[in-house]
């Protein structure tokens, strides 16, 4: 994953990027085994003007970087603490700086993808959705960092929708939108806003509705998400629960 990239109350992403030369940390007994998506976002990496540091999971399965836009860059561990603290929010688990600059600082090695499995983290609990309710199950798979994207999102009101690209993949981008008219005119902002980040992180896949306001519309159909469109204007407290059946 990308770093800086903050999404800030609509969604927008905005950059932190900084200049720093921490020592060399010690290395491991056993090398790190990180995917090769992890592989190919370090190439990315390598080829800005000015990389700063790159942390990977310890599971080898996440990435985070941070980068230098401006010509006179301020050194500070506070953006290597940032850096290690965003990598384990999007991935689920603590991370290792693996890179200062284009140097590596530990022993790895590329996995197989398919032998390769997540580390364990907590489901993602949101207050309004009751235990083991439609919301709460669809819920409970995220990683911390959307997972808390989307609790801050619950804290707005009128008409909002949240959007995302699939988040069971390496990235993904999200946007979100309140205090609207309409659900249409919050899809729409809400879209615009997962469009940015989607291009930004140079993402292929699109984004599309995760949900309208409590109504989790993810991997619905047209019609259903019509109908929930449905039920949440005349319901702005509704939930997955609260829809027709089918």
């Amino acid at each position: 994953m990308r770093s800086p990239l903050p999404l800030l109350l609509a969604g927008v992403i905005t950059m932190l990027a900084v200049l720093a030369s921490p020592p060399l940390q010690t290395r491991a007994d056993e090398p790190l085994v990180i995917s090769p998506d992890v592989m190919a976002d370090f190439a990315q990496y390598k080829a800005l003007r000015k990389p700063l540091y790159f942390a990977v999971s310890k599971d080898g399965l996440f990435s985070w970087y941070t980068y230098c836009i401006d010509y006179n860059c301020q050194a500070g561990q506070t953006y290597r603490r940032d850096v290690l603290a965003n990598c384990a929010d999007e991935g689920g688990t603590e991370c290792v700086i693996f890179a200062v600059a284009d140097k590596v600082q530990v022993e790895y090695r590329v996995g197989d993808p398919t032998a390769m499995a997540p580390a364990a983290t907590a489901s993602c609990t949101i207050d309004s959705f009751a235990p083991s309710s439609p919301g709460a199950v669809l819920m409970a798979p995220l990683r911390p960092a959307p997972c808390k994207d989307f609790r801050r999102f619950g804290f707005y009101q009128d008409f909002k929708a949240f959007a995302t690209t699939d988040l069971a993949k390496f990235r993904s981008a999200r946007g979100w939108a309140s205090h609207y008219d309409t659900p249409e005119e919050a899809i729409a902002a809400a879209m615009e806003q997962c469009d940015k980040s989607r291009k930004y992180l140079a993402i292929t896949e699109p984004c599309e509705v995760f949900a309208l306001g409590d109504i989790i519309v993810r991997g619905m159909t047209d019609a259903q998400k019509r109908a929930a469109a449905a039920v949440y204007k005349k319901n702005k407290d509704a939930t997955n629960a609260d829809l027709p059946p089918g």
